[in-house]
């Protein structure tokens, strides 16, 4: 009898043994499936010196990263280019185009600003109307724009996941504070804090 329930006991600590064996393996197996490859393009990213003492900017910590966007692209590398302007119409509309990327040109950040009337606020003002895109320029164009798969592109509005605030507007130079949270279409999200922008922009009232 004494032989039969030792047996028993061996059995059931095995059991046991390959039940814990099996629960450890399930939890590597599930932690590994969550890990978040769409973000390991902000890890790659270096501050320069350079970067620092930039006079136009847009900065900010992407998920604990900070980043700086300093530059735009090669062919529009004047301040006063069409990426970075304030455009009015004769029928009030206007928009306000803040684009920079990171220096190696691998990330671009882009604040756009609809119905600012910039002219007649007073601030600081929070904006009402206003998205930001971030774009790992690497990506774009690997995947179908829009799908489900593609998250080459974070994005967030003022509507829903993101505060902007202009604090000052002066001879042309807009500058400001942003933070919230960026989605992308495969659904992975960003989270921006201190964000800070500095750029002097072109007023064209010619459109």
């Amino acid at each position: 009898m004494r032989s039969l329930l030792n047996v028993f006991l061996v059995i059931t600590i095995i059991l046991f043994a390959n039940s814990c064996d099996k629960e450890i393996l399930s939890t590597e197996i599930d932690s590994q499936e969550t890990i978040d490859h769409s973000k390991d393009f902000l890890k790659d990213l270096r501050i320069e010196r350079a970067d620092r003492s930039s006079v136009n900017f847009i900065r900010g910590e992407f998920d604990g990263k900070l980043i700086y966007f300093t530059t735009i692209s090669n062919a529009y590398y004047y301040d006063d280019s069409s990426w970075n302007g304030y455009f009015l119409n004769s029928n009030g509309l206007d928009q306000i185009n803040l684009i920079r990327q990171t220096r190696m040109n691998s990330i671009e950040l882009a604040i756009i600003i609809s119905q600012s009337k910039m002219f007649t606020r007073q601030f600081p003002y929070s904006l009402k109307d206003a998205e930001i895109q971030l774009i790992n320029l690497k990506k774009l164009f690997t995947v179908v724009p829009g799908s489900s798969d593609d998250d080459s592109m974070f994005l967030g509005t003022t509507f829903d996941s993101l505060t902007i605030q202009v604090t000052s507007f002066v001879d042309n130079t807009i500058e400001g504070i942003f933070e919230g949270s960026l989605k992308s279409y495969s659904g992975s999200t960003i989270i921006v804090k201190n964000g800070r922008f500095r750029i002097k922009i072109k007023v064209d009232k010619s459109i």
